[in-house]
């Protein structure tokens, strides 16, 4: 993964890209592609989800 939001584009793992970009729900994303470049994706692939209402948590 790779944040194109974020300064200097790190790469991320899975892990990563998830936990460091909860706050950060809007980054444009992309994830490898595995045939030598990165394709478009969601921060939801990655399992960032915006919860609105109820506090930040999932509705009940």
């Amino acid at each position: 993964w790779r944040c194109k939001s974020c300064f200097r584009q790190p790469i991320f793992c899975y892990d990563c890209i998830r936990w460091g970009h909860l706050r950060s729900p809007f980054h444009r994303v992309e994830r490898w592609g595995g045939e030598g470049y990165f394709v478009p994706a969601w921060l939801s692939d990655a399992g960032v989800h915006l919860h609105l209402g109820h506090r930040g948590k999932p509705c009940p």
